[in-house]
């Protein structure tokens, strides 16, 4: 196991790490959104790899964190899949629609299958941080995306900026005491 002060460096590495490439993917899939229904197709499978990779990271540190978090994120996918499928509906036919979405169910799959082959073997601090990074992104995706919808309050990249530097400004402090 390793302790606090061991895997503080990689812990706020992981979480720094992540909250710059969410808001890079946040701008990046809010222009491709805006671009068309295709760029919700690509930010949505951005999404859904970036969830598998997170389940994977999960069982690399152990069993029952991996299915932790696929309980987790499998409930949020099935919610994910039907607001793309809903989305679609008038803009694709439905054949189409229902392809996108079988494909989706396996791209969490492949992130999985995909992040326990790259990390197996890691160090734990290595892991640890990874985990880090993974909290992050599902706190953007549950907080930035989810919450902020249901409120329909400020959305700016500012906000979440701030949101985010505040979590890890907080986690910093725990794992450092």
């Amino acid at each position: 196991m390793v302790g606090a002060e061991d895997a503080a460096p990689a812990t706020i590495t992981g979480l720094v790490l992540a909250v710059v490439l969410m808001l890079v993917i946040r701008t990046v899939s809010g222009r491709l959104k805006e671009a068309a229904a295709s760029g919700l197709v690509i930010a949505t499978a951005i999404d859904l790899a970036i969830d598998g990779f997170i389940i994977g990271v999960g069982f690399v540190a152990g069993k029952g964190t991996g299915l932790l978090l696929a309980l987790a994120l499998i409930i949020a996918l099935l919610f994910v899949s039907l607001s793309l499928a809903a989305s679609l509906g008038a803009s694709a036919s439905r054949r189409k629609v229902i392809m996108i979405t079988l494909g989706f169910a396996f791209l969490p799959l492949v992130g999985a299958l995909g992040s326990v082959s790259l990390l197996a073997g890691l160090p734990e601090t290595a892991v640890t941080g990874i985990l880090a990074f993974g909290a992050v992104a599902i706190l953007y995706l549950a907080v930035a995306e989810l919450l902020v919808e249901a409120d329909e309050a400020d959305k700016s990249t500012t906000a979440v900026a701030l949101l985010f530097a505040g979590f890890v400004l907080v986690f910093m402090i725990e794992v450092l005491l």
